[in-house]
């Protein structure tokens, strides 16, 4: 059962995407990753860069030491066949939990949100904070 959730939006800018610069920035209220990562290990699909495709996956993990995650799974993806569920599952083992509430062992919740359209951004994470939290609720 899940106690404590971890809820958060991720805005990722990948090449191709509205104005954005070539790395992405990997950061959620919550949690983050590092700073910028490298563009040949860019987390956007080329597909989903390419058609301006606003998509959500949502991670379900284990609260690791030192503010880490294991045993992700994505527990959704939407739209599926741009590539969402395979850069959550690549961003996965660059998360770290900044929040000190979340103990050791505790599931946790985590939304990945791709929002090419940064005058959509708040309804996009909006939209992927609802995936989480029907997922949340689906696990208990």
């Amino acid at each position: 059962m899940i106690s404590r959730t971890v809820l958060a939006a991720l805005v990722l800018c990948g090449v191709g995407l509205g104005g954005c610069i070539v790395s992405e920035k990997v950061a959620g209220e919550n949690w983050g990753g590092p700073a910028q990562s490298n563009p040949a290990r860019a987390f956007t699909s080329t597909k989903a860069a390419l058609a301006r495709v606003e998509g959500h996956a949502v991670l379900v993990c284990t609260q690791a030491p030192e503010g880490r995650v294991a045993g992700c799974r994505v527990a959704t993806e939407t739209p599926p066949a741009y590539g969402f569920a395979d850069s959550a599952r690549r961003m996965a083992d660059q998360l770290i939990i900044r929040s000190q509430a979340v103990p050791v062992g505790e599931t946790v919740v985590v939304p990945l949100d791709f929002c090419p359209d940064k005058k959509q951004l708040a309804a996009c994470q909006a939209r992927g904070a609802g995936l989480a939290e029907t997922v949340r609720k689906s696990i208990g």
